[in-house]
């Protein structure tokens, strides 16, 4: 038993780390450089899409809708589509 202790010696149950089988434990806890929200694989191919393929840090669905000033639904509209495309960037 490990104690709540991660091998990088941080607690699991910190305020910065991901509850085991939350999106940001499998998807190596990329978070949302605004709002800090844990971002999923989604959310990371759009900013991707619509900012710079080669970003390493990214804006969250909520976050990049109010960037551009259209509304999140929009956005996740524009998500079905670029997967329907094809867009590789999408799983």
């Amino acid at each position: 038993m490990n104690d709540g202790v991660l091998a990088s010696g941080q607690s699991s149950d910190c305020p910065g780390s991901a509850p085991p089988g939350e999106p940001g434990d499998v998807y190596g806890g990329k978070r949302c450089r605004n709002c800090q929200s844990v971002l999923s694989p989604d959310e990371i191919a759009l900013h991707r899409k619509l900012h710079n393929r080669a970003a390493d840090s990214f804006l969250c669905i909520a976050c990049n809708a109010q960037y551009f000033g259209v509304a999140t639904q929009l956005l996740e509209e524009k998500i079905r589509q670029f997967k329907e495309m094809g867009c590789t960037l999408f799983q």
